[in-house]
């Protein structure tokens, strides 16, 4: 398995990508799966991860989706980063 980047978290620190997210290529797209909940706070904590994701990923795009109970949907995520000119698909997990 290709992993494309991990997230780490030691202790109480703010978790820190290990990649140069430049490394990524022209095409590509972060599709951010989150499994969805009726929860408020754990939606907003779900794409609170999102933003963070994209702040750190820059230029990087990044696109939260949830799969199932709200939107923006996962065939949602997808187009949009479609729009945005993203075309290869690579998963982790696969």
């Amino acid at each position: 398995m290709n992993q494309l980047f991990k997230v780490t978290n030691v202790g109480h620190t703010q978790p820190r990508l290990k990649t140069d997210p430049l490394r990524f290529l022209s095409g590509d797209g972060v599709l951010l799966i989150g499994h969805g909940t009726r929860d408020a706070s754990g939606t907003a904590q779900f794409f609170d991860l999102g933003q963070r994701l994209a702040d750190r990923l820059q230029p990087l795009p990044v696109e939260p989706c949830l799969l199932e109970l709200q939107s923006p949907t996962i065939a949602e995520g997808w187009q949009r980063l479609v729009h945005r000119g993203e075309h290869r698909d690579a998963r982790d997990p696969q």
